[in-house]
């Protein structure tokens, strides 16, 4: 699951899915709670060219 919000982390965890967080802006500071991903890109573009190495 991949997503720039706490609800998506937690969604993709309760689905028993790996997650990414990808910083969209929002400041993972400033999440609507603490949650923990998989993995953490910086933004989009990280994220896409990390899955096509």
């Amino acid at each position: 699951m991949v997503g720039d919000r706490a609800g998506d982390m937690l969604a993709g965890k309760n689905a028993g899915l790996k997650t990414v967080l990808v910083d969209s802006g929002y400041s993972i500071s400033r999440l609507e709670e603490p949650v923990e991903a998989d993995y953490h890109c910086a933004n989009l573009r990280d994220f896409i060219s990390g899955i096509f190495k």
